[in-house]
């Protein structure tokens, strides 16, 4: 039994590769609050991770230190588990 929901999936197939936070919301098929919720959701499930872009650098980098009040300043990327949990649930 899986414990994602219908749009939780919609937005990990998503994030096979990392993707700004603009983006996600622009795709979505839910209004930018519950894309929000959505992924924090996810990040609470360890099922995506949170990438960011330094002023100096083009590359993004990890992080596991955010502000899940500005989701906008941030990339996301589905990890293994992630990526698991799209296998299973396709």
């Amino acid at each position: 039994m899986s414990d994602l929901d219908a749009y939780e999936i919609h937005i990990l197939k998503r994030l096979i590769y990392a993707e700004q936070y603009e983006d996600i919301v622009k795709e979505s098929i839910a209004n930018e609050f519950i894309t929000a919720d959505c992924l924090r959701s996810l990040l609470r499930k360890k099922y995506i991770s949170v990438w960011f872009q330094t002023e100096l650098s083009t590359e993004l980098k990890q992080t596991f230190i955010f502000d899940s009040d500005k989701l906008q300043k941030y990339s996301f990327k589905a990890t293994v588990k992630g990526l698991d949990s799209i296998l299973f649930n396709s």
